[in-house]
């Protein structure tokens, strides 16, 4: 008896940033590898392909059928690409990149190493946003993309390490072809933070007890330039706004009874959303086997409660709380930064 023509047991990734927005990248199976993890070994794709047009004629004029389609136009490709932050354990440098470094900047990031230290702010707005080029690999074929852009987000439920999903949607010059997956070297990158021992604070208040909790940059990526001047059809993607969006499930304090409704144990929720109060809020993952190189948050120096809704854990009260994050001022473009250390 035969063995299945293809099997699910491999999947890798090469991703590059592209000097030109579509321009495609020469890829290094040594260098530009980027580890994904999904939470079930079989994967039937990374990604799915979809088209501006589909080829629909349209109804028969003459009879109760479908018309004959025609080849479709304007291919696309789109997916979540899922992998945990991975770190060093040492001083991060210009060859020496947390995992998520490439992605960052598809996600309209832009990098700046100090004192050891990557800071992640939003790319200034303009023509000037990073796109990426990818090689995957899954069920014995590959996948490239062009001009792939990526919104941001992850959850923490539990207390293993947080997963980092970027929404990816590129154009697609070629289809799928049979091509076994390459020998991809990953970095060496032997510190991942667990959600436990995580760090939350909102102004004062720096002692509340998370549960649980996810992060959505919210950017839109709706922005397809579909051209009929261009044979294939499809130019790209252009991105829009963003709204950064934290919710936390945290055990309910007692209320602090006067203005500004915050301490350091205690706060209340609905007075903060009534006041629309802004304020710095901090979310941080940190592996405590290292001291540096060990460590990723998510900060703002505004964050504002949009919605809060009382629930429980048994007989505890918790409050889930929605956060939107805001610019210090109109167009200071500093409403969410990244800092890996």
């Amino acid at each position: 008896m035969a063995t299945p023509a293809k099997v699910l047991h491999v999947l890798g990734l090469l991703a590059k940033v592209e000097s030109t927005y579509g321009a495609g990248a020469t890829f290094s199976t040594a260098t530009d590898g980027v580890l994904l993890q999904y939470a079930d070994k079989n994967v039937g794709a990374p990604v799915s392909l979809g088209h501006a047009f589909d080829g629909n004629m349209g109804p028969s004029a003459v009879s109760l059928a479908t018309s004959p389609r025609v080849a479709p136009s304007g291919r696309s490709l789109l997916g979540d690409l899922p992998m945990r932050f991975r770190a060093p354990g040492t001083t991060f440098a210009a060859t020496t990149l947390p995992s998520i470094h490439t992605f960052l900047q598809a996600a309209g990031f832009t990098p700046t190493l100090t004192s050891g230290t990557y800071g992640y702010a939003p790319t200034a707005p303009g023509t000037g946003y990073a796109s990426l080029a990818l090689e995957m690999y899954a069920r014995g074929e590959k996948w490239p993309a062009e001009g792939v852009l990526a919104n941001l987000a992850f959850a923490f439920s539990n207390p293993q390490p947080p997963i980092f999903t970027f929404g990816s949607r590129g154009t697609a010059a070629t289809l799928p072809t049979d091509v076994a997956a390459p020998s991809i070297t990953y970095p060496s990158l032997p510190s991942t933070p667990l959600a436990s021992g995580m760090l939350f604070t909102f102004g004062s208040f720096t002692a509340g007890v998370v549960y649980s909790g996810s992060f959505d940059l919210n950017r839109d990526l709706e922005g397809a330039r579909v051209a009929l001047t261009n044979a294939g059809g499809h130019l790209g993607f252009v991105p829009g706004m963003r709204n950064p969006t934290l919710k936390i499930v945290l055990e309910q304090t007692a209320f602090t009874t006067a203005s500004p409704w915050h301490a350091a144990a205690s706060f209340n929720p609905y007075q903060l959303r009534a006041a629309a109060t802004q304020m710095a809020l901090q979310l941080k993952f940190t592996d405590s086997n290292y001291t540096v190189g060990n460590s990723i948050a998510i900060t703002t120096q505004k964050a504002q409660i949009v919605d809060v809704v009382p629930n429980n854990n048994g007989p505890t009260a918790t409050v889930e709380l929605t956060f939107e994050f805001k610019e210090s001022t109109p167009g200071a473009n500093d409403d969410i930064a990244i800092v890996a250390s």
